[in-house]
Protein backbone atom coordinates (compact mmCIF):
# COMPACT_ATOMS: atom_id res chain seq x y z
CA UNK A 1 0.00 0.00 0.00
CA UNK A 2 3.21 2.66 0.48
CA UNK A 3 3.63 2.35 -3.21
CA UNK A 4 0.24 2.98 -3.86
CA UNK A 5 0.09 6.24 -2.05
CA UNK A 6 3.71 7.10 -2.87
CA UNK A 7 2.41 7.11 -6.53
CA UNK A 8 -0.69 8.61 -5.87
CA UNK A 9 1.09 11.55 -3.37
CA UNK A 10 3.79 12.27 -5.75
CA UNK A 11 2.00 12.71 -9.16
CA UNK A 12 -1.04 14.79 -7.50
CA UNK A 13 1.59 16.89 -5.58
CA UNK A 14 3.04 17.61 -8.77
CA UNK A 15 0.38 18.70 -10.49
CA UNK A 16 -3.20 18.83 -8.14
CA UNK A 17 -1.64 21.91 -6.61
CA UNK A 18 -4.63 22.91 -4.86
CA UNK A 19 -5.19 19.72 -2.37
CA UNK A 20 -5.13 19.31 1.11
CA UNK A 21 -1.33 20.74 1.88
CA UNK A 22 -1.70 18.98 5.14
CA UNK A 23 -2.45 15.52 3.98
CA UNK A 24 0.05 15.79 0.95
CA UNK A 25 3.00 17.23 3.58
CA UNK A 26 2.06 13.85 5.18
CA UNK A 27 3.82 12.19 2.22
CA UNK A 28 6.91 14.48 2.69
CA UNK A 29 5.50 16.32 -0.47
CA UNK A 30 6.23 20.60 -0.73
CA UNK A 31 3.73 21.69 -2.53
CA UNK A 32 4.88 25.51 -1.34
CA UNK A 33 6.00 26.43 -5.25
CA UNK A 34 2.77 25.25 -6.72
CA UNK A 35 0.71 27.00 -8.97
CA UNK A 36 -3.35 26.50 -9.59
CA UNK A 37 -4.65 27.79 -12.91
CA UNK A 38 -6.56 30.99 -11.62
CA UNK A 39 -2.98 32.33 -10.46
CA UNK A 40 -0.63 30.26 -13.94
CA UNK A 41 -1.02 33.35 -15.53
CA UNK A 42 0.31 36.32 -12.71
CA UNK A 43 2.98 33.83 -12.80
CA UNK A 44 3.74 33.21 -16.27
CA UNK A 45 3.44 37.55 -16.25
CA UNK A 46 6.25 37.50 -13.62
CA UNK A 47 8.95 36.23 -15.20
CA UNK A 48 12.24 37.86 -15.17
CA UNK A 49 14.67 35.84 -16.62
CA UNK A 50 16.82 36.95 -13.60
CA UNK A 51 19.46 33.74 -12.31
CA UNK A 52 21.33 34.31 -9.09
CA UNK A 53 23.88 31.90 -10.84
CA UNK A 54 23.44 29.09 -8.05
CA UNK A 55 22.11 26.73 -10.80
CA UNK A 56 24.40 27.71 -13.44
CA UNK A 57 25.47 23.35 -13.86
CA UNK A 58 21.75 23.02 -14.42
CA UNK A 59 21.39 25.62 -17.03
CA UNK A 60 22.70 23.31 -20.04
CA UNK A 61 20.34 20.43 -18.84
CA UNK A 62 17.13 22.84 -18.81
CA UNK A 63 18.31 24.51 -22.23
CA UNK A 64 18.26 21.36 -24.02
CA UNK A 65 14.68 20.18 -21.94
CA UNK A 66 13.28 24.08 -23.32
CA UNK A 67 15.16 23.68 -27.12
CA UNK A 68 12.66 19.87 -27.20
CA UNK A 69 9.99 21.55 -25.59
CA UNK A 70 9.97 24.58 -27.97
CA UNK A 71 10.45 22.46 -31.07
CA UNK A 72 7.07 20.10 -30.07
CA UNK A 73 5.14 23.49 -29.42
CA UNK A 74 6.44 24.74 -32.46
CA UNK A 75 5.19 21.19 -34.41
CA UNK A 76 1.69 21.87 -32.57
CA UNK A 77 1.22 25.58 -34.00
CA UNK A 78 1.86 24.51 -37.51
CA UNK A 79 -0.44 21.45 -37.24
CA UNK A 80 -2.85 23.92 -35.74
CA UNK A 81 -2.54 25.79 -38.43
CA UNK A 82 -2.61 23.51 -40.67
CA UNK A 83 -6.26 22.29 -38.75
CA UNK A 84 -7.79 25.03 -38.84
CA UNK A 85 -11.51 25.33 -40.45
CA UNK A 86 -9.73 27.88 -43.37
CA UNK A 87 -6.84 25.77 -44.04
CA UNK A 88 -9.09 23.20 -44.11
CA UNK A 89 -12.04 24.38 -46.67
CA UNK A 90 -9.22 25.71 -48.94
CA UNK A 91 -7.24 22.13 -49.20
CA UNK A 92 -10.55 20.11 -49.30
CA UNK A 93 -11.73 23.12 -52.40
CA UNK A 94 -9.30 22.52 -54.28
CA UNK A 95 -9.11 19.04 -54.49
CA UNK A 96 -13.10 19.33 -55.25
CA UNK A 97 -11.50 21.23 -58.50
CA UNK A 98 -8.96 19.12 -59.26
CA UNK A 99 -6.27 21.14 -58.22
CA UNK A 100 -5.12 18.92 -56.03
CA UNK A 101 -5.52 15.64 -57.98
CA UNK A 102 -5.72 12.15 -56.04
CA UNK A 103 -5.52 8.75 -57.48
CA UNK A 104 -8.37 6.70 -57.23
CA UNK A 105 -6.22 2.67 -56.76
CA UNK A 106 -8.50 0.46 -54.96
CA UNK A 107 -5.18 -2.05 -54.97
CA UNK A 108 -3.76 1.06 -53.00
CA UNK A 109 -6.21 2.20 -50.79
CA UNK A 110 -6.72 -1.83 -49.86
CA UNK A 111 -2.86 -1.42 -49.16
CA UNK A 112 -2.77 1.44 -47.10
CA UNK A 113 -5.86 0.56 -45.11
CA UNK A 114 -3.75 -2.94 -43.59
CA UNK A 115 -0.56 -0.42 -43.50
CA UNK A 116 -2.61 2.36 -40.91
CA UNK A 117 -3.30 -1.09 -38.61
CA UNK A 118 0.08 -0.78 -37.87
CA UNK A 119 0.79 2.10 -37.93
CA UNK A 120 3.91 3.55 -35.64
CA UNK A 121 6.54 6.14 -35.26
CA UNK A 122 8.33 4.29 -38.26
CA UNK A 123 5.93 4.35 -41.10
CA UNK A 124 4.34 7.40 -40.16
CA UNK A 125 6.15 9.23 -43.42
CA UNK A 126 5.35 6.20 -45.81
CA UNK A 127 1.78 6.74 -44.80
CA UNK A 128 1.72 10.30 -45.08
CA UNK A 129 2.71 10.09 -48.56
CA UNK A 130 0.09 7.75 -49.53
CA UNK A 131 -2.57 10.53 -47.82
CA UNK A 132 -1.37 13.10 -49.91
CA UNK A 133 -1.49 10.53 -52.87
CA UNK A 134 -4.63 8.36 -52.51
CA UNK A 135 -8.10 9.02 -52.65
CA UNK A 136 -9.58 7.89 -49.88
CA UNK A 137 -13.30 9.15 -49.91
CA UNK A 138 -15.05 5.48 -49.59
CA UNK A 139 -12.67 3.78 -47.29
CA UNK A 140 -12.66 6.62 -44.47
CA UNK A 141 -14.80 4.06 -42.32
CA UNK A 142 -11.87 1.39 -42.66
CA UNK A 143 -9.36 4.18 -42.07
CA UNK A 144 -11.16 4.93 -38.71
CA UNK A 145 -11.81 1.07 -37.53
CA UNK A 146 -7.67 0.71 -38.27
CA UNK A 147 -6.53 3.44 -36.41
CA UNK A 148 -8.38 2.88 -33.12
CA UNK A 149 -7.78 -0.94 -33.59
CA UNK A 150 -4.06 -0.16 -34.67
CA UNK A 151 -1.53 -0.84 -31.59
CA UNK A 152 -0.34 2.62 -30.86
CA UNK A 153 2.38 3.01 -27.60
CA UNK A 154 2.86 6.21 -26.45
CA UNK A 155 6.08 7.51 -28.30
CA UNK A 156 3.38 6.63 -31.76
CA UNK A 157 1.09 9.52 -30.34
CA UNK A 158 2.85 12.43 -32.13
CA UNK A 159 2.97 10.20 -35.41
CA UNK A 160 -0.56 9.37 -35.26
CA UNK A 161 -1.70 12.97 -34.43
CA UNK A 162 0.54 13.70 -37.81
CA UNK A 163 -2.00 11.21 -39.79
CA UNK A 164 -4.78 11.80 -38.54
CA UNK A 165 -4.81 15.32 -39.38
CA UNK A 166 -3.97 14.73 -43.36
CA UNK A 167 -6.85 12.31 -43.28
CA UNK A 168 -8.85 14.86 -41.05
CA UNK A 169 -7.74 18.03 -43.62
CA UNK A 170 -9.34 16.15 -46.94
CA UNK A 171 -12.59 14.29 -45.67
CA UNK A 172 -15.55 16.37 -43.75
CA UNK A 173 -16.69 12.72 -42.42
CA UNK A 174 -13.48 11.09 -41.06
CA UNK A 175 -12.69 13.63 -37.98
CA UNK A 176 -16.62 13.05 -36.21
CA UNK A 177 -16.27 8.92 -37.13
CA UNK A 178 -13.28 9.11 -35.44
CA UNK A 179 -13.74 11.12 -32.44
CA UNK A 180 -17.28 9.13 -32.19
CA UNK A 181 -15.47 5.88 -32.50
CA UNK A 182 -11.96 6.65 -30.11
CA UNK A 183 -14.57 7.43 -27.32
CA UNK A 184 -17.12 4.70 -27.63
CA UNK A 185 -13.71 2.21 -27.97
CA UNK A 186 -12.95 3.97 -24.42
CA UNK A 187 -16.08 3.67 -22.53
CA UNK A 188 -16.90 0.23 -23.61
CA UNK A 189 -13.79 -1.00 -21.45
CA UNK A 190 -14.23 0.70 -18.39
CA UNK A 191 -14.12 -1.70 -15.59
CA UNK A 192 -12.31 -3.88 -17.64
CA UNK A 193 -9.32 -6.23 -15.00
CA UNK A 194 -7.13 -6.90 -18.53
CA UNK A 195 -4.29 -4.56 -18.36
CA UNK A 196 -3.68 -4.24 -21.91
CA UNK A 197 -7.17 -3.11 -22.18
CA UNK A 198 -6.40 -0.29 -19.36
CA UNK A 199 -3.19 0.44 -21.41
CA UNK A 200 -5.27 1.01 -24.45
CA UNK A 201 -7.40 3.48 -22.51
CA UNK A 202 -4.85 5.30 -21.16
CA UNK A 203 -3.10 5.98 -25.39
CA UNK A 204 -7.05 6.18 -26.23
CA UNK A 205 -7.23 9.14 -23.98
CA UNK A 206 -3.79 10.93 -24.58
CA UNK A 207 -4.21 10.68 -28.26
CA UNK A 208 -8.00 12.57 -28.09
CA UNK A 209 -6.19 15.07 -25.83
CA UNK A 210 -3.63 15.47 -28.44
CA UNK A 211 -6.00 15.79 -31.11
CA UNK A 212 -8.02 18.74 -29.92
CA UNK A 213 -4.36 20.41 -28.90
CA UNK A 214 -3.41 19.84 -32.52
CA UNK A 215 -7.23 21.41 -33.73
CA UNK A 216 -8.35 18.14 -34.90
CA UNK A 217 -10.81 17.78 -32.37
CA UNK A 218 -12.42 21.25 -31.76
CA UNK A 219 -15.20 20.76 -28.56
CA UNK A 220 -12.90 20.63 -25.52
CA UNK A 221 -15.62 18.72 -23.69
CA UNK A 222 -15.01 15.40 -25.44
CA UNK A 223 -11.62 15.44 -23.26
CA UNK A 224 -13.08 17.09 -20.37
CA UNK A 225 -16.29 15.21 -20.13
CA UNK A 226 -13.91 11.64 -19.93
CA UNK A 227 -12.08 12.91 -17.15
CA UNK A 228 -15.05 13.98 -15.29
CA UNK A 229 -16.64 10.53 -15.84
CA UNK A 230 -13.19 8.81 -14.97
CA UNK A 231 -12.76 10.81 -11.68
CA UNK A 232 -15.87 10.39 -10.14
CA UNK A 233 -16.57 6.54 -11.58
CA UNK A 234 -18.96 6.79 -14.02
CA UNK A 235 -19.70 5.33 -16.76
CA UNK A 236 -18.89 1.78 -16.61
CA UNK A 237 -20.98 -1.22 -15.34
CA UNK A 238 -22.95 -1.09 -11.74
CA UNK A 239 -21.53 -3.80 -9.38
CA UNK A 240 -20.43 -4.47 -5.78
CA UNK A 241 -17.41 -2.99 -4.16
CA UNK A 242 -14.09 -4.30 -5.46
CA UNK A 243 -10.43 -3.81 -4.22
CA UNK A 244 -8.00 -4.62 -6.73
CA UNK A 245 -4.12 -5.02 -6.44
CA UNK A 246 -1.31 -3.21 -7.41
CA UNK A 247 -1.26 -4.42 -10.44
CA UNK A 248 -4.11 -1.60 -12.15
CA UNK A 249 -3.83 0.39 -8.42
CA UNK A 250 -7.22 1.00 -8.66
CA UNK A 251 -9.68 1.75 -5.36
CA UNK A 252 -13.13 1.03 -4.49
CA UNK A 253 -14.61 2.86 -1.69
CA UNK A 254 -17.81 1.59 0.23
CA UNK A 255 -18.50 4.54 1.36
CA UNK A 256 -18.85 5.57 -2.37
CA UNK A 257 -21.13 3.19 -3.57
CA UNK A 258 -23.55 5.56 -4.81
CA UNK A 259 -21.40 5.63 -7.76
CA UNK A 260 -21.87 3.84 -11.04
CA UNK A 261 -17.99 2.10 -11.32
CA UNK A 262 -16.37 0.10 -9.10
CA UNK A 263 -12.61 1.36 -9.51
CA UNK A 264 -10.67 4.39 -9.80
CA UNK A 265 -8.08 4.43 -12.62
CA UNK A 266 -5.15 5.61 -11.13
CA UNK A 267 -2.22 5.19 -13.81
CA UNK A 268 -4.35 6.72 -16.35
CA UNK A 269 -5.18 10.12 -14.58
CA UNK A 270 -1.93 10.41 -13.50
CA UNK A 271 -0.30 9.68 -16.92
CA UNK A 272 -2.97 12.50 -18.35
CA UNK A 273 -1.41 15.08 -16.05
CA UNK A 274 1.66 14.31 -16.57
CA UNK A 275 1.44 14.46 -20.29
CA UNK A 276 -0.93 17.33 -20.88
CA UNK A 277 -1.34 18.62 -17.21
CA UNK A 278 -0.05 22.75 -18.17
CA UNK A 279 -2.94 22.28 -20.72
CA UNK A 280 -5.66 20.60 -19.62
CA UNK A 281 -5.21 21.33 -15.78
CA UNK A 282 -3.59 24.51 -15.97
CA UNK A 283 -0.81 24.19 -13.57
CA UNK A 284 3.11 24.17 -14.51
CA UNK A 285 5.44 21.54 -13.01
CA UNK A 286 8.64 22.77 -11.21
CA UNK A 287 10.91 21.91 -14.33
CA UNK A 288 8.65 24.38 -16.35
CA UNK A 289 8.73 27.26 -13.72
CA UNK A 290 12.43 26.31 -13.55
CA UNK A 291 12.29 27.10 -16.84
CA UNK A 292 10.64 30.21 -16.61
CA UNK A 293 13.04 31.25 -14.12
CA UNK A 294 16.21 30.94 -16.30
CA UNK A 295 15.04 32.12 -19.49
CA UNK A 296 12.30 34.46 -18.34
CA UNK A 297 9.97 36.00 -21.26
CA UNK A 298 12.05 33.79 -24.19
CA UNK A 299 10.28 30.63 -22.11
CA UNK A 300 7.75 32.51 -21.98
CA UNK A 301 6.50 33.24 -25.35
CA UNK A 302 6.33 29.56 -25.77
CA UNK A 303 4.51 28.85 -23.00
CA UNK A 304 1.88 31.28 -22.72
CA UNK A 305 0.14 30.00 -25.86
CA UNK A 306 -0.44 26.72 -24.70
CA UNK A 307 -1.87 27.69 -21.57
CA UNK A 308 -4.59 29.36 -23.35
CA UNK A 309 -5.62 26.14 -25.59
CA UNK A 310 -7.90 25.05 -23.10
CA UNK A 311 -10.30 27.67 -21.22
CA UNK A 312 -9.74 28.15 -18.15
CA UNK A 313 -12.80 26.95 -16.91
CA UNK A 314 -12.43 23.99 -18.30
CA UNK A 315 -8.84 23.58 -17.05
CA UNK A 316 -10.28 24.36 -13.34
CA UNK A 317 -12.97 22.18 -13.40
CA UNK A 318 -10.47 19.46 -14.82
CA UNK A 319 -8.30 20.06 -11.61
CA UNK A 320 -11.88 20.04 -9.65
CA UNK A 321 -12.17 16.50 -10.69
CA UNK A 322 -8.68 15.84 -9.65
CA UNK A 323 -9.35 16.81 -6.63
CA UNK A 324 -12.54 14.94 -5.87
CA UNK A 325 -10.39 11.80 -7.39
CA UNK A 326 -8.15 12.47 -4.78
CA UNK A 327 -10.97 12.37 -1.95
CA UNK A 328 -12.03 9.44 -3.20
CA UNK A 329 -8.76 7.44 -1.78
Amino acid sequence: MGGFYHLIGYSFGEYVFSLDKKRLGALGLCLADCETPENTQESMGAGTGDNDGGDTDLEPQLRAQFEDLRKSMEQRSELRHSNCEEEVARLRNDIAKGTIKLKSDIKKSSAFVKKLKLLTENSADALMKDVKEINLTRYVSECVASLVEAPLKMVDLPAAVRVISLLHQRYAEFSSLLIQTLVTTFDASYGTDDKSKLVKRRILLRLLSELYLAGVITDVHVVSHIIQRVAKREGGPSGGSKTRGKGNMSMTGASHSNQSSAQLEVPLLVNFAKSVGVEFLGVLPKKYKKMMDVFGDECINVMQPQLELVPLSIQTQCLSDFQEAYELI
